[in-house]
């Protein structure tokens, strides 16, 4: 919420900018006309803390009042909130840039102030929150339960720790009727390359990526640490996943919170398959 609260690092990626553009270039918020600039937004911090800094400076960091130093808010004022709201958290920004400069974490980072400080927030993604927090997924309306995906299937394997593999099948792989097929799928290659894996089925829950990206840490912790348990309980060793984003959440997030896991994305392992025999492509 102040310019304070972000670490040196963060402070120095502010003034590390360049200002080529390239990370705007191929932001996609910003290709849809949204108002999102990343270069932008690393500069306009920038000019709140060459305005505000020394004062910070000066006066030290503990303040009753928020605004005692800054009359101008960071967030809210200085950067908008719809700014931040705009941003989807690929990382193409951070991938583009030159001198690797973090835009992401320090969105999320002020997207967790208007969240757990402030309450501030879209009605989209208060009805998602709100969603992961009560039912357990963040897709409001769908008729889809955890297990629609295995019908027709036969005997899908439940995982009891006696498998290789955990086949993660996530709240996008199950709850979203477009991605049935790809799921469905999966489980079929699995099957014909002679994999040992079994699925959890209803005991799935939102591995609490989208909490995080929304700034709701809080929540983000709590699902994590719930999941590592259920994963330790059932001796989860490999996973395989579906979805890029409990990909990301598993392999690089869930070892902060003592959660290791081998992780893997199906087209992974698919193509390990192929490249060992176990699969055989019949249309090319």
């Amino acid at each position: 919420g102040q310019i304070q609260d972000f670490t040196w690092k963060q402070l120095f990626e502010l003034d590390a900018c360049v200002r080529c553009g390239r990370c705007t270039e191929v932001c996609p918020a910003n290709l849809a006309g949204q108002p999102l600039s990343p270069m932008h937004l690393i500069q306009d911090l920038k000019a709140h803390l060459a305005e505000f800094g020394p004062d910070v400076q000066r006066a030290g960091h503990e303040w009753e009042d928020p605004r005692a130093v800054a009359d101008v808010a960071m967030v809210g004022e200085s950067i908008q909130d719809e700014t931040l709201w705009a941003c989807r958290t690929c990382g193409a920004c951070m991938q583009e840039c030159p001198v690797m400069i973090e835009h992401v974490p320090t969105i999320v980072d002020m997207r967790r102030y208007l969240v757990l400080d402030e309450a501030r927030m879209p009605a989209t993604a208060q009805q998602a929150l709100e969603n992961i927090e009560s039912r357990g997924h963040p897709w409001r309306g769908t008729t889809l339960e955890r297990t629609t995906w295995m019908e027709g299937l036969g005997d899908v394997p439940l995982f009891d720790g006696s498998q290789e593999y955990l086949y993660w099948v996530g709240c996008s792989g199950s709850l979203v009727e477009r991605n049935l097929p790809v799921t469905q799928s999966v489980f079929r290659l699995l099957k014909e390359s002679g994999s040992s894996f079994g699925v959890l089925g209803q005991e799935e829950s939102c591995n609490g990526d989208p909490a995080r990206r929304m700034g709701n840490e809080y929540l983000y912790q709590i699902l994590a640490q719930q999941l590592i348990e259920t994963f330790k309980a059932k001796d989860v060793q490999r996973i395989i996943t579906n979805c890029p984003h409990c990909f990301n959440t598993f392999k690089n997030e869930y070892p902060q919170f003592d959660g290791n896991f081998e992780v893997m994305h199906h087209t992974e392992f698919l193509a390990q398959a192929l490249r060992d025999g176990k699969l055989e492509a019949r249309h090319r």
